[in-house]
């Protein structure tokens, strides 16, 4: 069985898994430089982890984990609850609108296929490592944000 696994802290032992040549590998975080063993230490102390290029850098304007959006409002029964949730923004459409990769994997015994090349929610991934989530209310994307001015009408000069 495949498990996901998220490391939220840069291990507070060692230097991206190396003790130095005296001791060589950490043992504590199995020389990868990553963990969430962190029992014992105070969270002001400790580094977050890198966040992945595989993670958008911030949430969309209708991420599904902005207060008000249509996945949180059907109390998440759209929401994987153990695997990655991906960013929708840039995924081909299929059939009745659902969005569709155009490759995906599947490794052996997962339940779930891994669309290629697209980005994880950044909205799922602060739920998952414990970050903020976006604060300002969903927004359908084919409205205009508040405070956003219309856009001119065209002029016979600009034409």
């Amino acid at each position: 069985m495949s498990e996901l696994v998220i490391y939220r802290w840069r291990c507070p032992y060692c230097t991206n898994g190396d003790m130095g040549d005296a001791q060589g590998r950490c043992l504590h975080c199995h020389g990868i430089g990553l963990t969430n063993d962190v029992g014992g230490w105070d969270e002001a102390e400790l580094t977050p982890a890198p966040v992945p290029p595989g993670v958008m850098r911030r949430a969309c304007p209708d991420c599904a984990f902005r207060s008000g959006s249509p996945e949180l409002e059907a109390c998440g029964a759209q929401l994987p609850v153990d695997s990655p949730f991906w960013c929708h923004h840039g995924m081909t459409k299929g059939y009745a609108g659902t969005y569709q990769p155009p490759g995906y994997y599947r490794p052996d015994g997962a339940q779930r296929d891994i669309p290629l090349g697209e980005l994880i929610c950044a909205g799922w991934w602060a739920l998952k490592t414990g970050g903020p989530l976006p604060p300002e209310e969903y927004r359908d994307p084919d409205t205009r944000a508040p405070k956003t001015p219309p856009h001119p009408e065209p002029t016979e000069d600009s034409e």
